[in-house]
């Protein structure tokens, strides 16, 4: 403790005020660190004050050269050297139309949690940027084979009959509040109706850019991949290699790690992506980081973050490395023993 005291931390990031008000890992390990008496900065690259160690944390998949630039001048950088998370660096599922792979498959984006970062980056960028995201994956073409609404996933739904006593909570029947469905509804609406120019701007999976994760879809085969996926440089296919338990529970791994501090999570969901509302199990697992995924780690050279993968048929298959890793708040105050507290000691090694 006493050798923290008076050192220096510099976050480099693209956004200082989500540092403060999202629930990013890091924001929760920066209060631990400043109780040990590390001093703590949040800086853009075009204002980096001197430091003991830097932290790069940019919410994109490709970090901007400017970034890296300016850690230079830092002696140590953590997450300095792992600068890019897109599919085609990550992944080893990736297949194309002449594998003739037999299984099912899943099409993401080549971007990290569905584009959307990027995305939202275009939109800021450029106001009349007319791309959207998301609204592809409900094309009346496309074969989905999950259901999330809440009368399959919940289990604390009640009627006027069951005269409960206690708060409440009203939701939409459909996943993330129908608006989904609700776009859709308005894009068949405008395809029916108004034959102006403006329909150019439709998303097909020619142009669809961004995927809320939940929304992946898996398929049954190879052959239900639309054409135009193919030709997207925005997205990808994968083998889908999925873990499940006795009950049919489709299960996904998380490693969250900071140096060499790692704490390993279990989740559980009805559904094949097993995302947000759609878990109905979660536990943190004693067992030690397997050594194949240690492997994994080293090799992208990523200092902090999250791993998720699962155990297909004894191997690792790893389906995303997250280096702006998130952590709900629930999960933060229940689990603060347990995931925060070791994390933030892994600061440590390098002050």
């Amino acid at each position: 403790m006493y050798k923290l005291q008076n050192k220096k931390l510099v976050v480099i990031t693209d956004n200082p005020q989500s540092i403060v008000k999202k629930t990013y890992l890091l924001s929760y390990l920066i209060p631990l660190w400043t109780e040990k008496g590390i001093t703590i900065e949040i800086s853009t690259p075009q204002n980096c004050k001197d430091a003991d160690l830097a932290v790069l944390h940019v919410d994109l998949t490709n970090v901007p050269e400017l970034y890296s630039q300016a850690c230079q001048k830092y002696p140590a950088v953590l997450n300095g050297s792992f600068l890019n998370s897109a599919k085609s660096v990550i992944s080893h599922q990736l297949i194309t139309p002449e594998d003739h792979y037999e299984g099912p498959v899943i099409i993401k984006t080549e971007a990290n949690f569905g584009g959307i970062p990027e995305y939202l980056l275009k939109k800021q960028t450029y106001p009349s940027y007319t791309v959207k995201p998301a609204k592809s994956i409900l094309l009346p073409s496309m074969v989905r084979f999950l259901n999330n609404a809440k009368s399959v996933i919940s289990h604390q739904l009640i009627t006027p009959e069951d005269h409960y006593e206690g708060p409440v909570i009203i939701k939409t029947e459909a996943n993330f509040g129908g608006i989904l469905e609700y776009l859709l509804k308005k894009q068949n609406q405008k395809t029916a109706t108004d034959n102006t120019p403006d329909d150019k701007t439709e998303v097909t999976w020619d142009n669809v850019e961004a995927i809320p994760p939940e929304q992946y879809p898996v398929l049954k085969s190879i052959s239900l991949v639309p054409d135009a996926v193919w030709n997207n440089p925005h997205l990808v296919v994968e083998k889908f290699l999925p873990e499940r338990d006795e009950k049919g529970l489709y299960i996904l791994r998380g490693c969250l790690f900071f140096g060499d501090k790692e704490v390993n999570l279990r989740v559980k969901s009805k559904f094949p992506v097993v995302k947000g509302s759609g878990i109905i199990e979660r536990e943190i697992l004693k067992s030690d980081t397997p050594n194949q995924l240690k492997e994994m780690r080293k090799a992208l050279k990523i200092d902090f973050g999250r791993l998720d993968y699962v155990i297909n048929n004894g191997n690792i298959v790893l389906y995303d490395v997250n280096k702006t890793a998130t952590l709900s708040h629930q999960a933060s105050i229940e689990w603060a023993d347990q995931i925060l507290l070791p994390l933030s000691s892994g600061i440590e090694a390098y002050l």
